[in-house]
């Protein structure tokens, strides 16, 4: 895991380089550190659905049935988000694919566990980043299911990248939706 450190250092070089936003990291509420979950992952408030959207079409082709999550999104549905929260800081794990232990788990059946899961801005985040300073790509073995976000009606939204085409595509499925590849990926929250 790099130090937290430099990991707030990374996060400030990204927002001002690609949205010309500062990130004052000194006030951020950072969870304590969970084994496994070694990504700092945080959204800057001025951060949203559509400025991803871009920017991720800026970087590869990008097929999505979601145009406008505020529109879209039931927000008393969404776990977290900066309307409510402001910046927040959330640890992920650091892996390019999804969680293979919730494989098989369909939304409603994650809900159920009561796991706290990646939302579409943050997926969409998550794999920005990665690709912006590693040059690596998420999901291309799996699908993310972003179960943290709903939408139209208690819709989940899943993204997948496809290395061979270039395309990032986000589609909706109903929430009990389940099968091997989609899966969603955990996190770690105050």
């Amino acid at each position: 895991m790099k130090s937290l450190e430099l990991q707030l250092r990374s996060w400030q070089k990204f927002y001002n380089r690609h949205f010309g936003l500062s990130l004052d990291t000194d006030n951020l509420k950072i969870p304590d550190y969970v084994r496994w979950f070694d990504l700092l992952l945080i959204v800057h408030e001025q951060m949203k659905f559509d400025h991803l959207l871009e920017f991720s079409r800026r970087l590869f082709q990008v097929r999505s049935v979601v145009r406008d999550l505020t529109v879209e999104t039931s927000w008393d549905l969404e776990e977290r988000s900066t309307k409510e929260l402001g910046t927040y800081v959330i640890w992920v794990r650091d892996s390019l694919n999804a969680n293979p232990e919730t494989a098989f788990f369909s939304a409603n059946g994650i809900k159920e566990r009561g796991l706290k899961t990646e939302t579409l801005t943050e997926r969409l985040l998550h794999g920005s980043f990665v690709f912006e300073t590693r040059q690596q790509y998420l999901d291309t073995r799996t699908t993310t299911a972003c179960t943290g976000t709903r939408v139209r009606g208690n819709q989940i939204p899943n993204v997948r990248f496809s290395q061979r085409e270039n395309l990032l595509t986000i589609w909706i499925d109903g929430p009990t939706c389940q099968f091997k590849r989609l899966r969603a990926r955990t996190v770690h929250t105050l």
